[in-house]
C-alpha cells in the first residue's frame, strides 16, 4: 500500500486487508476442519515507513520489489506472530497512522534483530469499538503490572486470562523467570528477540 503513489489511508487499508484475510482464512479452515484436515495458520506484520520500490535485478531477470527499514521491521513483526500466538502485529508507526479505526492492544516492547531501538508492538484485534474479551482485559492489566516490575501480581492476573489468551501464558513464564532472576535496576521492560 502506498505504491506507486501514497494515499491518506494506506495504513488503514493495509490493516483492513489483513483483517479480511484473517476472516477468509477462518472460513477456509472451517471447511478444512470439516474434511478432517489440519487448519492453516498465518501471520501478518505491518509497518508504516519509507521504502524504496522498483525493478531490481539484471538485464536477464528483473523483479519488482521493495527494500528498506520498514520492510525489515514488517518481516520481523510477521516472525513474532508465531512467538506471541497472534495473527496480525503492527508497528507503532502504523498504530499512529490508523488512529482509532481498529481495536488494538500493546503486546510488548521488543528489540528485534538488526535494530538498536526497541519497537512497541501492537496486535490488531478487529474493527473499532469491539470490546476486549475477559482474557484480553487480564493481559492488559497484567502488562501494566509487569512493566512496573510487580511480577508476582502480574503473574496472578495473567493466570486469570491464560486459558483464553496465549499472550497471558507467555507473560506468566516471563514473570516466573523474573521472580527468580530479577532484571537489573535500569530494566525498561524490553524483551530481546534474536529471531529474524
Amino acid at each position: 500500500f502506498g505504491l506507486p503513489y501514497t494515499q491518506g489511508d494506506d495504513a488503514v487499508r493495509a490493516v483492513q486487508t489483513a483483517i479480511q484475510m484473517r476472516s477468509a482464512l477462518a472460513s477456509f479452515n472451517a471447511h478444512r476442519t470439516g474434511l478432517g484436515q489440519t487448519p492453516i495458520r498465518f501471520g501478518i506484520g505491518i509497518c508504516t515507513g519509507e521504502v524504496v520500490s522498483g525493478n531490481i535485478g539484471s538485464e536477464r531477470r528483473m523483479d519488482y520489489t521493495v527494500i528498506g527499514d520498514g520492510v525489515n521491521i514488517a518481516s520481523r513483526l510477521e516472525g513474532l506472530t508465531k512467538h506471541y500466538g497472534v495473527d496480525i502485529l503492527i508497528s507503532a508507526s502504523t498504530k499512529e497512522e490508523i488512529g482509532d479505526h481498529f481495536t488494538t492492544r500493546l503486546v510488548d516492547k521488543v528489540l528485534v534483530a538488526g535494530k538498536r531501538k526497541p519497537l512497541h508492538v501492537y496486535e490488531v484485534l478487529g474493527e473499532p469499538c469491539i470490546p476486549l474479551s475477559a482474557a484480553e482485559e487480564c493481559f492488559c492489566s497484567g502488562l501494566e503490572l509487569y512493566h512496573r516490575r510487580d511480577f508476582k501480581q502480574a503473574a496472578d492476573i495473567f493466570a486469570k486470562g491464560a486459558e483464553g489468551d496465549p499472550l497471558c501464558r507467555i507473560f506468566i513464564d516471563r514473570c516466573l523467570h523474573f521472580e527468580e532472576n530479577p532484571p537489573p535496576p535500569h530494566w525498561d521492560g524490553v524483551w530481546v528477540s534474536l529471531q529474524k
